[in-house]
Formats: C-alpha cells, sequence, structure tokens
C-alpha cells in the first residue's frame, strides 16, 4: 500500500518537479498522500501528462488548478473549457494569461466579469485582434485594451479618430484614443509607438499620471519636454532631470526653481546655456554651486571665477578632497 512514510526519505517537492515516471506519480495522487504544495510542484512538472494535468484539474485547491491553467497542454478545448468556467477568479486570470489557451476561449474571458481575468487576457498577445478593437467600444474594458502588446500605432489613430465627437475632424491633435479615460491615458502614453502630436495632447492632461509617463517617454519630443518643464509638480521635473538629454530650454525653467534638488539636478546637466550657467554659479544654496564646480561642462572662464570668490573657498577643498 503506498503511505506519505513511504516517501519520507526524499525532497517531494523537488522530486514531483522533476520526476518523469508519471505512473508513481499518478499512484501518488490516487492514494491521497499529496499536500497542496506538492500537488502544485506536480502541476508545474514539465514531464505531466494530460491526463494527471485533468484529474488536477479538479483539484479542491485554487492553487493546484492555477498551476494546471497556466500548462501548455491546455490548448485541449475539453481541459480549458473546465478551467475557464471554474469559479475562482485566479484561475481563469491563470488561464487567460497562457498563450496556448484557444482563441475563442480568450475572447470569452476577455469580458469576464472580474477585472483581474480581463486585465490578463488584454495583456495576452495570442488575444484575437477582433475583441482588441471591439473593447474600445467599451467604457469597461477601453484602459485595458490600450494594453494590449498587438496594438500599433496605426491602431492608435483608427481609434483616435474613431472617437471623433464634433465636425467630423480628422486632426489626430484635436483627439485621442479613449479620451476622458484616465487609466487608458496613462497606458497610451508609456508607449513607444505613440504618434508624435499625441504627445503634446497627452502633456495638458490634468491627471499627473499621465503627464508623468510622457515626461518618462524616450521617444518624446523636445516641443512637449519643454512645455513640460513648466508643470508645477516636482515628480514632472525630476522624471525630466532623469532623463539622459533634456532640450536646454527646459533646463531654462529649472535654474529659479524653489527646489533646491531641481536646481542641484539642473546644475550637473552639460547642455546648460552660459546664461542659466551664470545664474546657478550665485544660487544661494551652496550645493547647487558645487554640483555647477565639479560639472566639467561648464564655461572655463566662469568656473575659474566661482573659483575665486570667498563664499566658494570651503567648497573647492571639498572639491579637491573629492577629487
Amino acid at each position: 500500500m503506498v503511505t506519505r512514510d513511504n516517501y519520507r526519505q526524499i525532497d517531494l517537492l523537488k522530486y514531483l518537479r522533476i520526476t518523469k515516471d508519471m505512473k508513481e506519480a499518478k499512484m501518488m495522487i490516487d492514494s491521497d498522500i499529496l499536500y497542496e504544495p506538492e500537488l502544485c510542484a506536480l502541476g508545474v512538472n514539465p514531464n505531466i501528462t494530460y491526463d494527471i494535468l485533468f484529474e488536477l484539474a479538479g483539484s479542491k485547491y485554487d492553487s493546484v488548478r492555477s498551476e494546471v491553467a497556466r500548462n501548455k497542454l491546455v490548448g485541449e478545448k475539453k481541459l480549458s473549457y473546465i478551467l475557464c468556467n471554474d469559479a475562482v477568479g485566479k484561475v481563469r486570470a491563470s488561464l487567460a494569461g497562457n498563450i496556448y489557451t484557444p482563441a475563442g476561449l480568450l475572447g470569452t474571458l476577455s469580458s469576464d466579469y472580474d477585472y483581474y481575468v480581463r486585465q490578463a487576457a488584454f495583456r495576452n498577445p495570442m488575444l484575437p485582434r477582433k475583441y482588441v478593437m471591439n473593447a474600445f467600444e467599451s467604457e469597461q474594458n477601453i484602459a485595458l485594451a490600450a494594453d494590449n502588446p498587438n496594438l500599433t500605432s496605426t491602431d492608435l489613430y483608427t481609434i483616435a479618430n474613431k472617437k471623433v465627437t464634433s465636425n467630423n475632424q480628422k486632426d489626430i491633435k484635436a483627439v485621442m484614443a479613449c479620451q476622458g479615460i484616465k487609466d487608458a491615458k496613462a497606458v497610451i502614453a508609456k508607449r513607444s509607438d505613440l504618434p508624435m502630436p499625441l504627445f503634446m495632447q497627452l502633456a495638458y492632461s490634468d491627471d499627473i499620471a499621465v503627464r508623468l509617463e510622457i515626461a518618462k517617454n524616450p521617444f518624446c519630443d523636445d516641443e512637449t519636454l519643454i512645455y513640460l518643464s513648466g508643470d508645477s509638480d516636482v515628480r514632472i521635473k525630476e522624471a525630466l532631470l532623469r532623463r539622459p538629454y533634456l532640450p536646454p530650454e527646459a533646463l531654462s525653467n529649472f535654474v529659479l526653481d524653489e527646489d533646491d534638488v531641481i536646481r542641484r539636478l539642473a546644475a550637473k546637466r552639460n547642455n546648460l546655456f552660459l546664461e542659466d550657467q551664470n545664474t546657478l554659479s550665485v544660487d544661494k544654496n551652496r550645493q547647487v554651486r558645487f554640483e555647477l564646480l565639479l560639472n566639467d561642462s561648464i564655461d572655463q572662464h566662469l568656473k575659474e571665477q566661482m573659483e575665486l570668490r570667498d563664499e566658494n573657498q570651503e567648497l573647492m577643498i571639498n572639491i579637491n578632497n573629492f577629487r
């Protein structure tokens, strides 16, 4: 008779993850000697057979059924249909995120009542395009659809044009995909293939999350970056100053900022206008002047003048020690 004592001398979790002996694995399941973590370990075994996986799909443990839902064998419709109708959302979410789940069931899961199930489905690159595009007509799914990895720049133009509400205008500057849907705007603002005119459109948003994503987007154009440099929110300013490149016109908006940290970050940049270097050279904050003195790109004549000023002598000692 098979008992748990027979397996006391081995690491069951490790064994069940790698064993190729599925007959023995099935015997352990049928003998009901495996606990929840061990059944999960068996569920991730790459050698598992369909009949065992099908048996685990009926487990009383949500975590076990979730592991089954992540397996590539769910491509078999009978198994995936059972999991698609599971009462527990996390099991359906695992199935929705599986690239092997049949396309039709992914479509079904994309309209699931559970938000996280729908989110997993829309993030799945195998979700058929028709479900993604249809979702833009739904207030419930529009933000999720905007996160689909297969959505293209052309799609954004198409969606934006469909959202025009007055005069049938086709000007992409005047409209944007998912107008008025906050979460969708933030998702779109992250995209690398965002149509250029939409950067400025999104930069006008009242939502800080949207403007922040634009400020972080490495493909943002200079005109929009300059506009955002006038934003009052310190998070936007810091995001801009963390970019590898920022137009000098944008930096000009930071040299008189009331926040010492912002002026310090600006003083480190290598493309400051000479006028802005002069402004920072007499900054009231010694740390701002310190950063400017360390900046090898500043005007050499200005640097020599700074080094001679009495208020900078202590800074010069620190700089020499620093170097």
